[in-house]
């Protein structure tokens, strides 16, 4: 399979959904990690810049309310919430549940608050590419099993191509591919302290790509602008 095949298999997610599936058919399936982390270690051999060529076709659904952002701690969405779950043996979690698994940055233990605290770390994960949702439960992905063991240069190269399958971080770069952009234009609904609030996350995120296309020399439009609050 050539490039363009191997990353439009991997927007549609062939393999991991292949692979989930087993996971959640058999309790006891023995995830082939050795597999998977060849199959990563194939996608982050991929230039970058052919990951930006493939999202200027790309179909991204509309970006909603749902799609933006909100993490206060990028490491219990990332490296933590691999370890958590997999240490627990990925049984699947409601938000609330997920929210429990941190109490040392949840610090209210109020139902309300660790549902949302829950609600906002796992949907981070799932942009990150390293969850997934089943009904109304939780799982960590056969990428999140494999995330874990990579090194720092390959977690970053393996975050930089899986956001480009988001629809948010998807939209942003492709328009920044182009032109210059500006955050606030993507988070239409929030308040202006909402924005102001959750941009240092998103903008965290975004640093992935952008450092993937600087480290091939590839000049995108310029420094993504945030607005202050009005």
């Amino acid at each position: 399979m050539n490039n363009q095949g191997k990353i439009e298999s991997f927007f549609y997610r062939s393999l991991e959904n292949q692979v989930n599936d087993k996971m959640l058919d058999d309790y006891s399936y023995n995830i082939p990690i050795s597999m998977l982390k060849k199959y990563v270690k194939s996608i982050i051999d991929i230039p970058y810049e052919e990951f930006l060529y493939f999202i200027i076709s790309w179909d991204y659904p509309p970006i909603s309310t749902e799609d933006m952002t909100q993490s206060s701690s990028f490491s219990a969405s990332e490296i933590e919430m691999c370890s958590i779950l997999s240490d627990n043996d990925n049984p699947g979690y409601s938000f609330e549940e997920i929210g429990r698994l941190f109490p040392h940055y949840c610090k209210s233990q109020t139902e309300y608050a660790l549902r949302k605290y829950g609600e906002n770390q796992i949907k981070t994960s799932k942009q990150l590419g390293l969850v997934f949702q089943y009904y109304s439960s939780w799982y960590l992905s056969c990428f999140g099993y494999v995330y874990k063991e990579l090194n720092e240069d390959d977690k970053s190269a393996f975050i930089a191509r899986s956001i480009l399958r988001d629809p948010f971080y998807g939209t942003i770069i492709r328009d920044i591919l182009t032109r210059d952009v500006t955050i606030n234009n993507y988070l239409q609904g929030l308040s202006p302290s909402t924005i102001h609030r959750r941009s240092p996350g998103i903008m965290r995120i975004l640093k992935y790509a952008l450092n993937a296309a600087k480290k091939e020399h590839i000049e995108l439009h310029h420094i993504i602008k945030l607005l202050p609050p009005k």
